[in-house]
């Protein structure tokens, strides 16, 4: 029997590989629910308003990061020192503050300490020709 003439199997393997994919998603949903219901009754002060501000505050840095290395992988490289050189110009700025220099030049003095790690490691990459390091484990 060829495989035209069981034209189910391929559907069949198609509807369930979706199932699994909607089945993860959901997965991952009801764990956030679960959590936000856990810390709700763990905490009154957990809904309120001035939380969920803290929430977004801390976690936009790590989104925006997310953003711009999905960028880097969808290209098909990958960059694992983003943390690192994040925690990098973070101090980099937090020393200039305490040094005296007003926040938005301190800022600037961060900005410009993550970007000429960024054109280093760019650098190495291609005129160096040292590939990343996922490249060499495939």
């Amino acid at each position: 029997m060829t495989d035209a003439s069981k034209p189910w199997a391929d559907g069949k393997a198609r509807r369930l590989t979706i199932a699994r994919d909607q089945l993860h998603r959901a997965s991952a949903l009801l764990t956030l629910v679960l959590l936000i219901i856990g810390f709700a009754m763990a905490s009154p002060a957990f809904l309120s308003v001035n939380n969920g501000l803290t929430v977004l505050l801390q976690t936009s840095v790590i989104g925006l990061l997310g953003i711009g290395l999905t960028m880097v992988i969808i290209t098909g490289g990958i960059d694992l020192s983003v943390g690192s050189v994040l925690a990098l110009s973070g101090v980099v700025s937090a020393m200039a503050v305490k040094a005296g220099l007003p926040v938005v030049p301190a800022m600037c003095a961060g900005v410009l300490a993550g970007a000429a790690c960024g054109a280093f490691n760019g650098l190495v990459i291609t005129r160096l020709r040292i590939r990343p390091s996922w490249r060499r484990l495939a």
